[in-house]
């Protein structure tokens, strides 16, 4: 991996070739004619090639570098689908077995319905807020914080 930074990158190489292209490129016409006129149009038609060369040579820099990003983002998002497939499924296994401690607590004399019922509130608002989160398409962290603590 480059240890310059891509747009740093693209520039020093954008600006070698630049430089490169000047160098050279004057040293070929001046060897190809002495005839002003023509040496005239030569160096009209050597611009007209470097713009389009440089902006092919541009395209492919920035092409390659969007290519990166795209891919970080993407391994990014697998990340954190993976991350919250797990924290679901120990999420899930925890509401389980306290779904199983609800039930007991159901059917054991002395324990107020109206625990009961917010015990089971806090359980089905827990579980739809994993579902929630992992369902997002695009997480980002507005997205999960609008998630997570809606208003």
């Amino acid at each position: 991996m480059s240890r310059l930074s891509p747009p740093l990158r693209t520039t020093l190489i954008y600006g070698f070739f630049g430089l490169c292209w000047i160098i050279f490129s004057d040293r070929v016409l001046e060897a190809l004619s002495d005839n002003p006129h023509i040496l005239s149009q030569l160096q009209s038609l050597k611009g007209m090639a470097y713009v389009v060369i440089t902006s092919l040579l541009l395209y492919g820099l920035m092409r390659r570098d969007y290519s990166r990003i795209v891919a970080q983002e993407e391994e990014k998002r697998r990340l954190f689908v993976s991350t919250m497939r797990a924290v679901q499924h120990i999420l899930n296994n925890f509401l389980q077995s306290m779904s199983l401690f609800a039930f007991e607590a159901k059917t054991t004399p002395g324990f107020r319905p109206e625990a009961i019922e917010l015990f089971d509130k806090v359980i089905f608002s827990t579980r739809d807020e994993i579902v929630s989160l992992s369902s997002l398409e695009q997480p980002s962290e507005e997205e999960i914080r609008r998630t997570v603590f809606p208003r």
